[in-house]
């Protein structure tokens, strides 16, 4: 089974395009101070409606084998995405309704226990 995204009025249904205008990009920090191998999770709970367009992530040190994942309202959306050299956008084919008391769950695993710091954006329109 598959669904038909038509153009009317000139743009893409949803979830293609986004329903909501308003942006509202969500900054996060996770923070790993001491030299131990660990896994670290955020948890974000909006208290209103949005469309989840993009995750941005980026670290003070890199290693190969760190990874992240995310998960919206229990689904798993980005699984074991490995770090690179540099900060890292990912940007989604289709938005993702996320309702209001939702929650989304970063996770980083520090697999090689470098002290660092990890900073995510999430940008939605609301």
């Amino acid at each position: 089974m598959f669904t038909l995204a038509e153009i009317v009025g000139g743009r893409l249904s949803p979830p293609f395009m986004p329903t909501k205008t308003q942006p509202y990009i969500l900054g996060r920090l996770l923070h790993f101070p001491d030299d131990l191998a660990a896994t670290r999770e955020d948890t974000v709970i909006l208290p209103f409606d949005a469309e989840l367009l993009s995750v941005a992530v980026g670290a003070s040190r890199y290693y190969p084998t760190d990874r992240w994942s995310l998960t919206v309202n229990g689904e798993k959306v980005f699984d074991s995405v490995y770090t690179k050299d540099l900060p890292e956008g990912a940007f989604l084919v289709a938005v993702i309704p996320v309702a209001a008391g939702q929650v989304l769950k970063f996770s980083f695993d520090n697999t090689e226990g470098m002290a660092k710091y990890i900073w995510f954006n999430y940008q939605f329109l609301k």
